[in-house]
């Protein structure tokens, strides 16, 4: 989608104060524009590698460039159209029921991609487990450790010794990949500013 016209407009008052010109009317956002918006959030995570919704406004930069809308919009009417897309996608997932239309069905999906996790990560008696059991912290695998023979702990240290290898040795692929996919981004890039 184009977006040429998306610059929040500033304006500025008698005292020379800055005023946003529609801080006071709610945005209209069209169905296509909440797809975008969506798409961007799943699209701006994978390109940056970082959480939008806790970069609200590099978000906000990224996300004004692609939406084509009639009037400009602000910062604060995106995080409400945020916070009433997550609303709209928990009441569709707490109702468990079908969704009406194939708008909706879209926006379930998508928003499945970005909140989907947050909600099935926390069962219902998580608080009524820790009650029960107490949480299991340091303190707890400590005590728990310091009943086991030696051997158990020998083998259980090895294991997190072996896994904490592993991870780093991911770690290190992880940044020869990045590294060997710099250099043939660099090299593409100097061939053509070479050829201008």
């Amino acid at each position: 989608m184009d977006l040429e016209n998306l610059i929040v407009a500033d304006s500025e008052d008698q005292d020379g104060q800055k005023v946003d010109k529609r801080s006071v009317q709610p945005q209209v956002w069209t169905e296509e524009q909440e797809i975008c918006i969506l798409n961007g959030l799943i699209k701006f995570s994978t390109k940056k590698g970082i959480d939008p919704l806790k970069h609200k406004k590099r978000f906000f930069s990224y996300i004004r460039g692609s939406l084509a809308v009639e009037e400009e919009f602000t910062l604060s009417q995106l995080n409400d159209k945020l916070k009433s897309l997550q609303k709209k996608f928990k009441n569709n997932l707490n109702k468990g029921k079908g969704i009406s239309t194939p708008h909706e069905n879209r926006l379930f999906e998508l928003s499945k991609k970005i909140w989907g996790d947050d909600i099935k990560s926390v069962p219902a008696t998580t608080e009524a487990n820790i009650e029960k059991f107490g949480e299991l912290g340091e303190n707890k695998i400590e005590q728990v450790l310091e009943q086991l023979g030696e051997a158990k702990r020998i083998e259980f240290k090895k294991e997190w010794d072996e896994l904490q290898i592993l991870e780093l040795k991911l770690s290190v692929k992880r940044a020869e990949l990045v590294q060997f996919q710099s250099e043939i981004m660099l090299d593409a890039m100097m061939k053509k500013f070479a050829t201008n």
